[in-house]
């Protein structure tokens, strides 16, 4: 994705936020809007173009640079509708799903 492009988009997404405060964090959460959608699974997304592409994905990639085509960008916080860069990391597949169900999982630093 361009680089105008990429920032357009995450002004966009930005500009549908709302922060939402939770017992021992808070999120900062992306609302439908126009040009953002949320489906049923929970996930946001963002018209670029033609393509819809993922809101989180967006943000990790605006902020981080290029992402790894290998690994998924997950939600520390559980949240799928957060967009706040500390609860967002990029990891493979399988160390997402290994803190689901478990206890006290949140690793925010």
């Amino acid at each position: 994705m361009s680089d105008k492009k990429l920032e357009a988009c995450y002004k966009r997404i930005m500009n549908s936020t709302t922060d939402v405060e939770k017992p021992k964090h808070s999120c900062k959460v992306v609302k439908k809007s126009i040009g953002i959608s949320i489906k049923k699974n929970k996930n946001a997304y963002a018209n670029l173009g033609k393509q819809k592409v993922l809101v989180h994905r967006v943000v990790y990639e605006y902020i981080n640079g290029k992402l790894d085509i290998n690994k998924e960008i997950s939600h520390l916080c559980g949240n799928h509708l957060c967009v706040k860069e500390s609860h967002l990391i990029q990891e493979t597949h399988s160390n997402n799903m290994s803190r689901i169900g478990c206890p006290g999982w949140f690793r925010i630093s």
